[in-house]
């Protein structure tokens, strides 16, 4: 299965704070649940409906200032999407969304503003967002990993063939990763790769120190620059 996210996350039985329910025939499943608008002790009441396609769509309308959130999905044999959007580039809202998805389903996760952590997903892997940090782990099949801005982490992550990632503003940290390459770019920001194994690397930072740690293959070629920092080189075994 492929799971594809737009600006956020989706998951088969939870949106987010939205939650699937069936109606009281058992025909027509209906979306429902509560918002938390940070900063006020209050909840706003949404409401969703699914339609014949299969596709499932809502909005939480509020008044004021704060203008409508609007959500839409589609859910096909093999693939969801789901996309969030507000009213206005101002609103002051969020909508997190937490995923379940099958073990060995593949994932693409992208936003542009917020967070990403992935964990156990044992499928291929992609993970991109402009504004947050992104963490993976128990991700042995994860190709591509990066920000712009924000901190990129990893902890027992790999894939059999190159890896790339990097961050323009934030730190990269991985530890674990295994590949047949890797390939990690930052502009500002610290590189530290722990116990890294594969047969080629090549790691630049433009403002930041580079720090790694592994064994190096007969015949491979490893590369590390930095055009304003540290670099450091530990070998394993």
């Amino acid at each position: 299965a492929v799971v594809g996210l737009g600006a956020v996350g989706y998951g088969i039985s939870r949106l987010g704070a939205f939650r699937a329910d069936p109606s009281p025939d058992g025909k027509d499943p209906s979306w429902s649940g509560e918002v938390d608008r940070f900063g006020w002790d209050r909840h706003w009441s949404v409401a969703g409906h699914e339609h014949a396609d299969g596709s499932f769509s809502g909005a939480l309308d509020t008044p004021g200032w704060w203008n409508t959130v609007k959500w839409s999905g589609v859910q096909t044999a093999d693939r969801v999407e789901v996309r969030t959007e507000f009213g206005r580039r101002d609103s002051e809202a969020e909508v997190d969304y937490k995923v379940e998805m099958p073990t060995d389903a593949s994932l693409i996760v992208r936003t542009i503003s917020g967070d990403i952590n992935v964990s156990n997903v044992h499928g291929d892997v992609q993970v991109d967002s402009t504004s947050g940090d992104v963490q993976a782990s128990g991700t042995p099949r994860l190709a591509h990993q990066a920000t712009v801005s924000g901190d990129v982490r990893m902890d027992d992550a790999g894939t059999p063939d190159t890896f790339t990632g990097g961050t323009v503003s934030g730190d990269f940290v991985a530890k674990e990763l295994k590949a047949r390459a890797v390939e990690i770019t930052t502009v500002s920001g610290d590189v530290t790769l722990t116990n890294i194994t594969c047969d080629r690397a090549q790691i630049k930072t433009v403002n930041g120190s580079v720090g790694y740690t592994g064994p190096l293959a007969k015949g491979g070629r490893y590369e590390l620059n930095s055009h304003s920092g540290d670099v450091n080189l530990w070998l394993v075994g």
